[in-house]
């Protein structure tokens, strides 16, 4: 069971800009790596595990149906557009690594690649986020979010942003020396007292 897919070459190719020239089994590894690496850390193994059998053995419950489909695809969908820039661009053969080039294409550069690669991942941790609010807004719906972890097993992540996020700026310190030695008072650089 370890190589069932949450997300299908059909969706993928018609919802996103890889070309349907791409074989399948040049974005079949990433697709394991991001439902293994981002996907599971996501939602937990257990929830994880219970999904994969569904699929596999064709008994989605109508709430696991709507999780893939409304959540899940479209942040797998966008962590293989983060992961294939680099695959996609480069192929491992046997005289090393190479850059394929053709007659009516350029190359783009390293840089673009990994703008490209930034870019669909920022989108990546938005739609996973939605999935961690589906999953956090309906326990009744997911018990095995909510559920224990078995030994070795993944707890699900609630904070899926990993790129650096500006919080405003620091409160102020200002120091009364009304009572001898003095206090620190922290103060909201706009009044807010929140």
């Amino acid at each position: 069971m370890a190589n069932v897919l949450l997300i299908s070459e059909m969706f993928l190719k018609n919802n996103t800009v890889i070309n349907t020239n791409v074989e399948f089994k040049q974005l079949r590894p990433t697709i394991m790596a991001v439902q293994d690496m981002q996907i599971q850390q996501a939602i937990g193994s257990p929830m994880f595990e219970e999904l994969k059998t569904q699929v596999d053995t064709a008994t989605l419950t109508t709430a696991n149906t709507t999780l893939i489909e409304d959540y899940l695809q479209p942040a797998i969908m966008y962590w293989v557009l983060a992961d294939s820039p680099l695959l996609l661009s480069y192929k491992f053969t046997n005289k090393g690594v190479v850059s394929l080039n053709s007659d009516n294409a350029v190359n783009a550069s390293l840089n673009e690649v990994n703008y490209l690669a930034q870019n669909y991942k920022k989108k990546a941790e938005w739609y996973t986020e939605r999935v961690t609010a589906c999953l956090c807004a309906n326990p009744a719906l997911y018990p095995t979010y909510v559920g224990p972890v078995p030994d070795g097993g993944i707890t699900p992540n609630q904070n899926e942003y990993t790129s650096g996020l500006f919080v405003g700026r620091r409160p102020t310190q200002q120091r009364l020396s009304g009572n001898g030695g003095g206090i620190d008072i922290f103060k909201e650089p706009y009044g807010c007292d929140c």
